[in-house]
């Protein structure tokens, strides 16, 4: 043995088992990561799966509205949305503090003038195509077309309670008499 290094690396068996130890302990810790991150990619897929769930039967609900709105005589379709413009979506959670309790909304271009509800063609909403001529005399004014429109612009919104927090969806289209 050699005074100035007194201390002699182990060899044989005692060596083996110290590199055994070692190794099962890296391969510990890489198998710990791989399955940490296996884990957060099933996690992540689940919450998608139900996002794309709640989003399609969103858009299955703003569908069959636009279908059952389609098959009222036109004339009515305002009246009958106006009247009830809320609905419930089967599968989707109402958002917290919704005031109605329903997920979704009917919406026209309208505005309340000393508590009548007038459709007008001067609202300013983009998204709806609006101002916009509704009843095809080719002037766009600030009168009640609720009564002589020949187009109808329609937005159905949906908001709900999603796993990843609040949503909403707007669907607009533009119904036209036949």
């Amino acid at each position: 043995m050699n005074q100035r290094y007194p201390y002699r690396l182990p060899t044989g068996s005692r060596a083996r088992r110290g590199a055994m130890l070692l190794e099962v302990s890296i391969a510990a810790a890489v198998l710990a990561v791989a399955l940490t991150g296996l884990l957060s990619v099933i996690v992540s897929a689940n919450t998608l799966r139900k996002v794309n769930r709640e989003t399609a039967i969103a858009n299955e609900a703003a569908r069959e509205l636009i279908e059952n709105a389609q098959g009222l005589a036109f004339d009515q379709i305002l009246a009958n949305y106006q009247a009830n413009p809320d609905f419930d979506v089967q599968g989707l959670r109402v958002q917290n503090g919704d005031a109605d309790g329903f997920a979704g909304e009917v919406m026209f271009p309208t505005v309340t003038n000393g508590g009548v509800v007038e459709l007008r063609e001067d609202v300013q909403d983009a998204a709806l195509g609006m101002p916009r001529d509704l009843n095809g005399d080719g002037v766009i004014d600030s009168a009640n077309h609720a009564g002589d429109y020949v187009l109808l612009p329609m937005r159905i919104r949906l908001q709900w309670r999603s796993v990843t927090g609040n949503r909403t969806l707007d669907i607009e289209t533009l119904l036209t008499r036949r």
